[in-house]
């Protein structure tokens, strides 16, 4: 089977590949760039998420007439289910399995009101220090600061500006989704509003840690998807 992972905010497709000496071989793994960053660096920013959206199924569409699954951490959760909900329409074969990782339901906002994309530059690094996933050098380092947090801000955007045209529009894959107790940016709450979107089986798996605890706990988190899938 095919697995697709959709970056979180900032990310380039490199950013999951800690996960990938986890999984197992049999499983053909598909780390999808987006615009803006890595290897697309020169192209430019997404003005939503529906321009994301349609960029990814221009990526995959030609990889996805067998068994496949998609995997979506904070950012890459919400482009997991407008992805889905387009591929329906186009009448593009969905995933089999559908991995949603640190994000609430589509149909809810920030409770806190945070708009991260508009804050200053010491305002955002501040918020992205408390958030995590960032390793502290990015912080000291202007060059890695003025080359990163354009792309941040501007997925961060895409993800504000976003407003859910689709509530309750089941996803008709199993799912499995995946939280961290400690995770300031998603409540436990959010996340098990996931149940009103299954359309089939759905499962959840509590863990310790923050919002990026999938790096903290990638042979565990890699052994549910092999279990999962296999």
């Amino acid at each position: 089977m095919k697995l697709f992972f959709l970056p979180y905010a900032g990310a380039s497709a490199i950013s999951y590949s800690v996960l990938k000496k986890y999984i197992d071989n049999e499983i053909e793994i598909h780390f999808v760039e987006l615009a803006g960053r890595g290897s697309r660096k020169n192209e430019p920013f997404y003005t939503d998420v529906y321009q994301a959206v349609e960029d990814i199924i221009s990526i995959i569409k030609n990889e996805i007439n067998q068994p496949y699954a998609i995997f979506g951490h904070s950012m890459g959760g919400l482009l997991t289910y407008e992805l889905i909900c387009k591929m329906r329409e186009l009448n593009l074969r969905e995933p089999d399995h559908v991995f949603i990782s640190a994000r609430r339901a589509p149909h809810l906002k920030r409770p806190d009101g945070k708009v991260f994309h508009k804050m200053s530059q010491k305002e955002f690094l501040a918020e992205l220090s408390d958030v995590g996933g960032l390793d502290e050098q990015f912080f000291k380092e202007p060059q890695l600061i003025d080359f990163f947090l354009p792309v941040i801000r501007a997925d961060y955007k895409i993800i504000e500006e976003y407003k859910c045209k689709r509530e309750g529009e089941k996803i008709n894959s199993d799912m499995t989704v995946l939280y961290a107790l400690e995770d300031t940016e998603v409540s436990k709450e959010e996340i098990l509003e996931w149940k009103s979107y299954a359309g089939e089986e759905i499962n959840f798996f509590e863990f310790e840690g923050g919002h990026f605890f999938i790096f903290k706990q990638t042979e565990i988190i890699s052994n549910i998807i092999n279990n999962t899938i296999n």
